[in-house]
This record gives structure tokens, sequence and C-alpha cells, in this order.
């Protein structure tokens, strides 16, 4: 399959997907949360440029998770980040998040990176979800 046919069945899943978002109100959802959250903050009198910045960056990270696998599955480890910190299994993140068939494969070296980039994206990913939280409270 040369480039231009893997690009243009790229497109048609992208073009699938979009349809299907657009089919099961995904948008009209989103956007009706975000209208009912900013309401109920004018109404309590808080300011509403929190949750703008949290539904722009929600929205930001949804649309690039549907348009990129690479997406996706950060999309899944961040998942997986927010579980393990919101059930206070923080201590020792890495041992819960790493794929132990594939760290056994490694060298000594490559484990050590393997470890080392895993931490970098964990505190990558904790850091949006504190974000995240500070912005909808």
């Amino acid at each position: 399959m040369d480039k231009t046919s893997t690009q243009k069945s790229e497109l048609k899943i992208q073009a699938e997907n979009a349809r299907r978002r657009l089919k099961s109100g995904y948008w009209e959802n989103l956007q009706s949360e975000r209208d009912a959250a900013i309401r109920d903050a004018k109404k309590r009198g808080d300011s509403t440029e929190t949750l703008e910045e949290y539904y722009r960056s929600v929205f930001l990270h949804r649309v690039n998770a549907y348009n990129n696998a690479v997406d996706n599955k950060e999309e899944a480890f961040y998942k997986r980040v927010c579980e393990i910190v919101e059930n206070g299994d923080d201590l020792n993140p890495v041992s819960r998040l790493m794929d132990q068939s594939a760290y056994e494969r490694l060298d000594a070296a490559g484990k050590q990176r393997y470890i080392v980039n895993l931490m970098q994206k964990f505190a990558q990913m904790k850091e949006r979800y504190d974000r995240e939280k500070r912005l909808i409270k």
C-alpha cells in the first residue's frame, strides 16, 4: 500500500469517526454540559474563565485523541494515571503503569531509559490532572 492510499484510508477512518460523533450528538452534549457549568458558575458568582479554559482543554484533548492514534494511547495512559491518583496509589505509580513484558525484554540501559521516560510521562499527566482539577473547582 503506497503513501497516498494509506492517507486516504486514514482520512476515511477520520471521516467515519466524525460522522459517528455528529450522529450521536457528542458535540452537542459537550456544549450543553459546558453551558450548564458556566450558568451554574455565574449563579454562584464564580469566574467563568477557568471553566472556559477547562472545556477548551477537554475539547482539544478529545479532538486530538480522535484524530491521532498516538493521542489515543496518550489518553488511555492519562486515564490510567487519573485512576492511580484518585485511588491514592501514586506512591509507586511506575510499577502500575509499566508494561512488564516490554520491560523484561530490555537491556540494563534500556530499562533505565524506560523507567525515566515513564516517570516523566507520569509527571506530565499528573500535572495535567492537577491542572484540570483546579480548573473545574
